[in-house]
């Protein structure tokens, strides 16, 4: 419950600053219709506005890992940002998804906006998904690919 909390609150801090962004990973599956646990919250962010992202998270708490994963085969990079949740021994994750292929900054450009709350969030197509979760793979992301393709 925790998560979806502190996912709500990122989202409007995103939302009030305008940046570019769209929820990706399990978080955007479960926009899409296919509810389901997740660790962490992953957002797609443009690299002019990575700093403006840090700063709103740094406000909520949010500490920045020191290093930034580069990913040349999907064109992405990661920044992963942490916080202790009080009385819990759990990290809250965000990931920062920074595209640095043509192709990933058409997906973020491609995102829809959906309704959430009083207003709507930026999130990553269902089709673009797809790709997304096929670059990795796991057994997890093989079941929200066939969620998703069922859905079209």
């Amino acid at each position: 419950m925790a998560l979806y909390l502190e996912f709500d609150l990122i989202v409007r801090r995103f939302e009030k600053r305008k940046l570019r962004y769209a929820v990706a990973g399990g978080l955007a599956v479960g926009l899409h219709g296919f509810v389901r646990a997740t660790q962490d919250m992953d957002f797609l962010v443009d690299e002019e506005d990575v700093v403006k992202a840090e700063s709103e998270l740094s406000k909520l708490g949010y500490r920045a890992n020191p290093t930034v994963q580069e990913f040349p085969r999907s064109g992405l990079a990661l920044k992963r940002l942490f916080k202790r949740v009080p009385r819990e021994e759990e990290l809250m994750l965000v990931d920062l998804l920074i595209p640095k292929s043509a192709r990933m900054q058409q997906v973020l450009r491609r995102a829809v906006r959906i309704p959430f709350g009083k207003g709507s969030i930026r999130v990553v197509t269902a089709r673009d998904l797809m790709a997304m979760k096929g670059l990795r793979g796991s057994k997890t992301d093989k079941a929200d690919i066939e969620f998703l393709r069922k859905k079209r």
